[in-house]
This record gives structure tokens, sequence and C-alpha cells, in this order.
């Protein structure tokens, strides 16, 4: 676990970076723990377990539905509508949660 205290001196600020931690269910997956396999796509600090479920996905995203998410969605600015647009003609993602 990391501590760092911000200066001046009139800001009393501590910043305290630790793991994450919870259940057990929790910390086992953090860990990579292979009976939880079945459970998940992949460990989350593996990139490849990344690339697999965006192929996953860009497979199931049809023109339509590309469509549909323009529809969904609301750009608020023109750098933000171009990133939509080229979202939707199939180079890139959207993560939601």
């Amino acid at each position: 676990m990391s501590t760092f205290t911000a200066v001046p001196q009139d800001l009393n600020l501590d910043i305290v970076a630790a793991p994450l931690s919870g259940s057990r269910f929790i910390e086992d997956y953090q860990a990579g723990v292979p009976s939880l396999a079945p459970f998940f796509a992949g460990h989350p600090f593996d990139p490849e377990a990344y690339t697999r479920k965006l192929a996953e996905i860009d497979a199931r995203m049809t023109p339509v539905k590309r469509a549909a998410m323009r529809d969904a969605i609301r750009p608020t600015s023109d750098s933000a509508r171009a990133r939509l647009d080229r979202i939707i003609d199939g180079n890139g993602f959207v993560v939601t949660t």
C-alpha cells in the first residue's frame, strides 16, 4: 500500500492506493483462480481476453445494430460525432457499464 500526501500546507489530502479487496470470490477472480474460468470470459489482467471479447462482439454487431446505436447515442460535440461515426462504420467500440 502506498500513501501520498499533497502539499500546499493549507490542504491536507492523503491519497491511499491499495489493492481492491472484497469477498473471497472477488479476490479469487483477481488472482485468476482457474476454478472461476467457466464464469468469466478471461482474466482481467490478460490483454488477450479483451481481444477475444472484442472479436466476439464485433461479429455480433450487424449494420442494423450499429445504426440502432447511432439513434440511441447523442454526441455532444463535432468531435464526439466523428468518433461515433467511426464506430458505426465498424472502426471502434463503445464500452458501457
